[in-house]
């Protein structure tokens, strides 16, 4: 059992307790192509999910809406400290973490 379903488990035992969705803020909401759904653990365990997404890309925002449907409200805009800041969008796919700066959190460095 790996670490992350490990602590789906755990959550989903937590959340039946709640009698409705789990609500999850998702900053930077974007699906990525490059990996399962964040959340698909916790789907496939049967936990209902209310997501609220933030994702200032809008095609990004857009895939989000289409992969999730009506299970996720995804907003495109930043989560910040209320100031003006400019926003550059990346130009090349994220990179692998440097595993001796994520070995202390474990599910990061098990990615």
């Amino acid at each position: 059992m790996t670490a992350t379903t490990h602590l789906a488990h755990r959550l989903a035992g937590a959340v039946a307790h709640l009698g409705g969705p789990l609500v999850v803020v998702d900053v930077g909401a974007q699906a990525l192509a490059h990996e399962h759904h964040v959340y698909e653990p916790l789907r496939r365990l049967g936990v209902k999910l209310r997501v609220i997404g933030f994702e200032p890309l809008a095609d990004r925002a857009a895939d989000r809406r289409t992969l999730d449907g009506d299970e996720s409200l995804i907003i495109e805009a930043f989560i910040g400290d209320g100031g003006s800041h400019r926003f550059s969008p990346p130009r090349a796919a994220l990179r692998r973490p440097c595993s001796g700066l994520t070995v202390t959190f474990a599910a990061l460095s098990q990615a």
